[in-house]
């Protein structure tokens, strides 16, 4: 059998560790995680799912993916997999290679259109999203006072965003101001809140950093300081929430998100030609409530770029 498609990086890494083993950390229904001994997560997706880093796309169906159990063993053999209980083989040495890096586009997005993309991400996550979690904030965040991101008025919301509100506020305050140590201080108590293999707050937190980094690169700014905030955080990040969440962190502190997530943060910080609703429906499509966490994310930063622009910040 030979994979369809596989990161750049997790090529890398099955290079450099031949003859070693994997097991298999969880099974899904169109996905499995192995892990290494290193403690390094791999996802192998079917190939309805999106590929991102430390990931590839294998010809499997669901029925056989659910052969496969955890705690059993892979064996590496430069690019071939060896899943040893089933005798199943998966080569990845012609597969094609997708990169996951920080990728830029030619124009970047002028402060007139963004107003527009803003707008029309927000109705989007309002019409589309999942808002029986954090993103019912979207609602009543009110970014226009001066020098304040407070909440209006309005009827109780959810137990999720209703818990989690203050900090939002606490956390989008910081960055406006560009508190790094605010930030990097209100991250433990932000990280890990919600349901799912990914909780909402990390989602939401993967929508500020890749915004965040891709906002830098489109102003062509220097990105080593960039990254070392950002790794600061998802230091910060360990042990506080699930292996799956803490390895999206970590990749997406080194500005690597799936292809469907990019495409999107790119179409919010550079002239791209594709439909910016369509690719917010590609993103909300992924997860039970991540895609919509993570746009919340994205939204909450971009309305901070409004506002550096209304009142003089950067």
């Amino acid at each position: 059998m030979t994979g369809l498609q596989i990161s750049k990086d997790l090529k890398a890494y099955f290079e450099n560790r031949d003859g070693e083993t994997l097991s298999i950390h969880s099974v899904f229904r169109e996905s499995l995680n192995l892990i290494g001994h290193d403690g390094e997560l791999i996802t192998l997706l079917l190939p309805s799912k999106d590929i991102g880093p430390m990931s590839a796309i294998v010809p499997l169906n669901a029925r056989e993916l659910q052969q496969l159990q955890v705690d059993d063993v892979v064996e590496i053999h430069g690019s071939v997999l060896t899943f040893l209980k089933v005798n199943r083989v998966i080569d990845f040495s012609g597969t094609i290679i997708w990169n996951p890096d920080v990728k830029g586009r030619t124009k970047p997005l002028c402060s007139s259109k963004l107003v527009d993309r803003v707008e029309q991400l927000k109705t989007v996550i309002q019409t589309e999203g999942q808002m029986n979690g954090i993103a019912a904030l979207i609602s009543v965040l009110d970014f226009e006072e001066t020098g304040l991101i407070k909440r209006t008025f309005s009827e109780p919301l959810n137990e999720y965003a209703e818990f989690i509100e203050d900090r939002i506020i606490d956390l989008l305050d910081g960055y406006f101001k560009h508190d790094r140590e605010r930030i990097l201080a209100l991250i433990p108590r932000f990280v890990g809140f919600g349901q799912g293999l990914t909780p909402s707050t990390d989602d939401y937190l993967l929508g500020i950093m890749i915004s965040m980094i891709y906002d830098a690169k489109s102003r062509k700014q220097e990105l080593k300081s960039i990254y070392q905030f950002t790794d600061e955080i998802a230091q910060l990040v360990k042990g506080k929430t699930t292996k799956v969440s803490e390895e999206m962190i970590h990749h997406g502190a080194k500005g690597r998100v799936s292809e469907r997530y990019r495409a999107l943060v790119q179409a919010m910080f550079y002239d791209v030609k594709a439909p910016l609703e369509r690719l917010c429906i590609d993103v909300l499509n992924t997860g039970s409530t991540s895609g919509t966490d993570f746009l919340f994310g994205v939204y909450c930063f971009n309305q901070l770029r409004l506002k550096w622009n209304r009142e003089g910040g950067i």
